[in-house]
């Protein structure tokens, strides 16, 4: 089982207060909007993230835990660029680095896992105990589709700041935000 990962610096967000004033058509030099935006454009990429299981933007430093090395055959979050480390409690409860001649990281598309190299096993590790992966995870190149599922969703919070609705049918997401991301969905 994966638990949630914490990132140690997050890194700039994708989309900037001036793309968004143009999506918005807001004057760029009226900075008054600013804060909101930073505000909408954290919430949006964070969304997006979760919406898809996919980080969009990379991340240094991501610490990831999990209960076995069996959890490796499906990393909880991708695309995994490279591994910085592995931690584990050996079975006395000293705290160990995995070598890095005994695993390697694959990456099939937006699947990441983290395997055994050839003539490897995993160690033994304390019962109750968790394993820690420091990686860095995301695109390297924030795809466009997602650039524009956020700027969607800036655009409809930025406009509406409640749910829409006709009658009784209320849109919480713009038209065409699930048909950006649908290639970039791991969790469906």
């Amino acid at each position: 089982m994966w638990y949630p990962s914490t990132v140690a610096t997050p890194s700039p967000e994708p989309i900037t207060a001036s793309q968004c004033k143009l999506q918005l058509q807001i004057d760029d030099t009226d900075s008054t909007w600013d804060s909101l935006l930073a505000i909408y454009i954290s919430a949006a990429r964070e969304f997006v993230e979760n919406w898809t299981g996919t980080r969009i933007a990379s991340r240094d430093s991501v610490t990831l835990r999990c209960d076995s090395f069996d959890d490796f055959a499906r990393v909880a979050e991708g695309p995994l660029s490279s591994v910085s480390s592995i931690g584990y409690l050996d079975v006395d409860g000293a705290t160990q680095t995995l070598a890095t001649s005994v695993y390697e990281a694959r990456a099939d598309g937006l699947e990441t896992a983290i395997v055994l190299k050839s003539n490897q096993s995993w160690p033994a590790t304390q019962p109750g105990s968790r394993i820690t992966v420091i990686a860095t995870i995301g695109f390297a190149s924030v795809p466009p589709m997602a650039l524009a599922a956020m700027m969607l969703l800036i655009g409809q919070w930025f406009a509406n700041r409640e749910a829409t609705g006709a009658g009784s049918i209320v849109n919480e997401m713009p038209l065409g935000f699930s048909d950006l991301l649908v290639n970039l969905r791991r969790n469906a």
